[in-house]
């Protein structure tokens, strides 16, 4: 009973979520093993460069901005749960089921992740580390991201870095590749490292002269 209902579970899951990832995978150009790319400058400030490489572990995917908030101004912003579609273009909506800031549960709809909301838990270090994990995904997936926040040595400039792991096991490998669930994590750590970028992009520099 437990098998046929893991199958069922995951035929579902393929249902919802592998027709998205194969469309947006056959719909972006491969990506290398690290890249940099510019995300939308907003007016008088730098277009903030977003870089994103694959780790050595074949499911973690690695990628930093660099932004002109603090720590303490990004964290707060990010764990101000309800207002997430307001930061995160690939939220549709978001609702906080219980906990704080730290340690928070909630129910997303994203446009990543499939037609069903997902819930994911978090276990944050303020002002440092924002994690979440999948709680109720199917048989076999794994799935958490981390965004780690990082003073730099310039006053007010601050690294986002986030790095994201998706696995899959079970009866869900006969479904998919490895590879199309690499441009998954690709194209998910790139959009919300683009948003974070576009927030927050450092003031244009004006170099003439130089």
């Amino acid at each position: 009973m437990e098998q046929r209902k893991g199958l069922q579970y995951s035929l579902q899951w393929k249902a919802n979520f592998l027709p998205v990832m194969q469309r947006r995978a056959r719909s972006c150009a491969p990506f290398g093993v690290f890249f940099c790319v510019i995300a939308a400058p907003m007016l008088g400030h730098a277009a903030p460069k977003v870089h994103m490489w694959q780790t050595k572990v074949p499911a973690v995917t690695e990628g930093y901005v660099d932004v002109a908030a603090s720590p303490e101004e990004i964290y707060r912003t990010l764990t101000d749960y309800a207002h997430w579609t307001q930061v995160f273009t690939d939220i549709e909506w978001v609702k906080h089921k219980k906990g704080g800031r730290e340690d928070a549960l909630l129910e997303c709809k994203s446009r990543t992740y499939g037609k069903t909301s997902q819930h994911f838990q978090f276990s944050n270090r303020p002002n440092k580390l924002l994690r979440y994990r999948l709680t109720d995904g199917p048989p076999g997936v794994v799935l958490w991201e981390e965004i780690w926040l990082e003073p730099l040595g310039q006053e007010g400039l601050t690294r986002i870095r986030i790095k994201m792991h998706v696995s899959i096991g079970g009866v869900l490998c006969w479904l998919t590749t490895e590879a199309k669930i690499r441009k998954y994590r690709e194209r998910k750590v790139l959009r919300d490292l683009r948003d974070l970028g576009s927030r927050w992009a450092p003031p244009a520099t004006n170099s003439e002269g130089s």
